[in-house]
């Protein structure tokens, strides 16, 4: 029983690792020149899908652009958007005890990813 865990164990890591791997992301890669005017060439690429993934590093701006473009992109051709983001609970913990529009930047997550609150909430701050 321990054998089968420990292969299963370093098959899903290996699976896992595989999609990190640089070469196969830059074999995947498509070159965005301007964030803010996404065209019909990035939505060819893009509209087949059901589902995108974007990942960033945590406290950069460039992801809040590109997510903001994609949306735009998407809902000038007729599509419906949905944005789903990764917010670690501890920093949405006073937001979420007072969940209201104008409660938004009492969450450490927001004061300190202004960019996100931008996307979010256009014209706000």
């Amino acid at each position: 029983m321990k054998g089968k865990f420990l292969t299963l164990s370093l098959t899903l890591f290996l699976f896992i690792s595989y999609g990190q791997d640089s070469l196969y992301l830059k074999r995947g890669a498509v070159k965005i020149d301007r964030q803010d005017s996404l065209g019909d060439d990035i939505y060819n690429l893009i509209s087949g899908y059901q589902l995108l993934m974007v990942g960033e590093m945590h406290g950069s701006n460039e992801p809040a652009r590109l997510v903001e473009s994609v949306a735009d992109l998407l809902t000038r051709k007729g599509s419906n958007v949905q944005i789903g983001m990764e917010i670690p609970p501890g920093q949405m913990k006073e937001f979420l005890l007072s969940p209201t529009y104008n409660n938004i930047f009492s969450s450490y997550f927001f004061q300190t990813n202004v960019m996100i609150a931008e996307l979010l909430l256009p014209g706000y701050i």
